[in-house]
């Protein structure tokens, strides 16, 4: 039995019958960095990035265009007269606070559309009605 025990520790086998390696347990090099100073496939590596700094530079009049033109498109299907005026209003406060983006200008047509659809509508259930 000592005879077999000194025959494992000259091979390079503890006790248990496993190899020993000169790897960590893990699969990772001790200090963290590849061996040879080249990358190995499955290692992942670190880069220091810097962040950039706040949020991405967003027009003023941006948020007013969006809100035209969403309400510019619900105005074509519902409350056309109501939704029509707040995305006139809406696109037209967007240009004065110099956004020039097609937004805000299809908000307002689109506004103008729905006011115009919404009046001929009302006009034309109320003028049903009569008869």
């Amino acid at each position: 039995m000592d005879n077999d025990y000194n025959n494992n520790q000259q091979n390079g086998y503890p006790d248990n019958g496993y190899p020993q390696s000169g790897y960590p347990q893990n699969g990772y090099p001790q200090n963290g960095y590849p061996q040879n100073g080249y990358p190995q496939y499955g290692y992942q590596q670190y880069y220091n990035y810097q962040q950039p700094y706040g949020q991405p530079y967003r027009h003023p009049g941006e948020s007013a265009a969006t809100g035209a033109l969403i309400c510019g498109i619900i105005s074509l299907f519902v409350f056309g007269f109501i939704l029509g005026i707040i995305a006139i209003v809406q696109a037209s406060s967007a240009k004065k606070l110099g956004y020039v983006g097609g937004k805000a200008t299809a908000g307002m047509v689109l506004g103008i559309i729905g006011i115009v659809g919404g009046t001929l509508v009302n006009v034309l259930l109320i003028a049903l009605s009569y008869i």
